[in-house]
């Protein structure tokens, strides 16, 4: 599987099996290529199943060295992008960087990357720099059906090293683990998030996964139970779905002692995807793909977008509907609701054109009943009124078969009289609506 900078696993060339006859002669080459032919058909077969299964299992920082200009881990447990099992728990070989030189390449943040040299035929050489493996003396091991002859067992070790981004060597696998830079005359670590197969629920997305279903449980509660007796149910369903629709897989993830952070992407995109019907356009905006280098950045900036879609749906309004009257609707207005503007909905007949009801709505009267008779004397429309952009639409989370109007209120509005929305000219109701809502604010009063 082709991977782009290490995003997901890459499998190696899978080699030939060996030929095992009786009689051979057996050589180390034999059980390594054994040995490699069984790593690499793993790794072949993980790419598919799981591309994202590399990443950071533990990562311990000299905070100490760090303030003096050194960066050193002490402990690295890792898988790499190639499939490689790496854990470096300090010892005799260090894996440390010196930053004092690097001041000027780290004025802006630059990644650190663990890096070791790919798999090669050959390349055990240990005095080549291309070599991936370190020889180095092992412990004794014993026999383990006697537990006796304990034998000295030369193991490999990989060569790793550190190295920033902007100098990552070819022919090299690398994993980003941190990243750095020189702020305020000190080297100080940004709030990146290396790559994980792993979710926590001590992570910071963890959290804020679990913010979200707060936020959501709390917005679809809100407007569950925000209703009056003349509240408009239907207004009230469609939103509450829209809320509560990727609830129960995200809410399950996220009871999880831990998840991968690909399967709280797709959840999120679930989320989005039906939040995203109660914006004014009705389409989920474009989201990035699932960087699994960067998945603090990728996951943060979708849950950034979700965000954004809650904080624009349910802002405490109220959908009451309209009385039926000859050529309109009429609502009675309370004081508390005369704050400058009326938002009132034209719901569509089914099969209706926008453009019809919006001609009904441009010619249509609004005014007190006593002011009615006024205005087809001076030929008059009575109270201002406006279509909502879509980006004030998008506050009041109507279904996509409500217009939206800001009503003035003007001297045509009386507080504790009923307000008219009449078209005598459209005596046959051709263009007239289904019915009109009134949006205001919950806790102002719906009598």
């Amino acid at each position: 599987m082709a991977g782009e900078n290490g995003k997901i696993i890459v499998a190696p060339p899978v080699p030939d099996p060996v030929q095992w006859h009786e009689g051979m002669l057996l050589q180390p080459h034999h059980f390594q290529q054994s040995w490699l032919r069984q790593d690499a058909l793993l790794q072949f077969h993980l790419s598919r199943i799981a591309p994202f299964a590399h990443g950071v299992v533990r990562m311990e920082l000299d905070r100490g060295a760090l303030s003096a200009g050194r960066l050193r881990l002490l402990v690295v447990e890792a898988v790499l992008p190639d499939g490689l099992l790496i854990r470096h728990d300090g010892g005799d070989d260090r894996l440390e960087m010196d930053l004092p030189p690097l001041k000027d390449r780290l004025s802006s943040p630059q990644r650190v990357h663990l890096v070791l040299p790919k798999y090669q035929p050959g390349s055990a050489r240990p005095d080549d720099d291309l070599a991936r493996w370190r020889s180095r003396p092992g412990e004794s091991a014993v026999d383990e059906n006697t537990g006796g002859h304990a034998e000295p067992i030369p193991r490999l070790r990989p060569a790793l090293r550190l190295r920033l981004e902007d100098d990552l060597p070819p022919g090299m696998v690398s994993l980003p683990l941190l990243e750095i830079e020189f702020k305020n005359q000190t080297f100080q670590l940004t709030d990146y998030e290396a790559p994980s197969a792993v979710l926590l629920p001590t992570s910071a997305l963890f959290r804020e996964g679990r913010a979200l279903v707060g936020k959501l449980r709390e917005k679809a509660s809100y407007v569950a139970e925000a209703q009056g007796g003349e509240l408009d149910r239907a207004e009230a369903r469609q939103t509450v779905l829209c809320l509560v629709a990727g609830l129960p897989l995200l809410e399950g993830l996220l009871g999880l002692p831990a998840l991968h952070p690909f399967e709280l992407y797709k959840a999120l995109l679930n989320v989005m995807g039906h939040v995203s019907i109660l914006r004014s356009s009705l389409v989920p905006p474009l989201t990035e793909p699932y960087d699994h280098l960067d998945p603090r950045g990728c996951i943060g900036r979708l849950l950034a977008a979700v965000d954004l879609v809650l904080d624009h749906v349910a802002q405490a309004f109220a959908a009451m509907t309209f009385e039926p009257v000859q050529h309109g609707f009429r609502h009675r207005i309370e004081e508390s609701w005369l704050t400058g503007e009326l938002i009132v909905g034209l719901r569509l007949k089914p099969g209706q054109k926008a453009d019809d009801a919006a001609d009904w709505m441009e010619a249509a009267l609004i005014a007190t009943e006593k002011r009615l008779d006024e205005l087809g004397v001076y030929r008059l429309r009575g109270a201002s009124r406006r279509g909502l952009s879509a980006e004030e639409a998008s506050a009041f989370a109507a279904s996509r078969d409500v217009m939206l109007y800001a009503v003035a209120c003007d001297d045509f509005v009386a507080a504790g009289e009923p307000l008219f929305i009449v078209n005598p000219l459209d005596r046959a109701g051709l263009r007239r609506p289904a019915d009109i809502l009134l949006f205001i604010p919950n806790g102002a009063g719906t009598r």
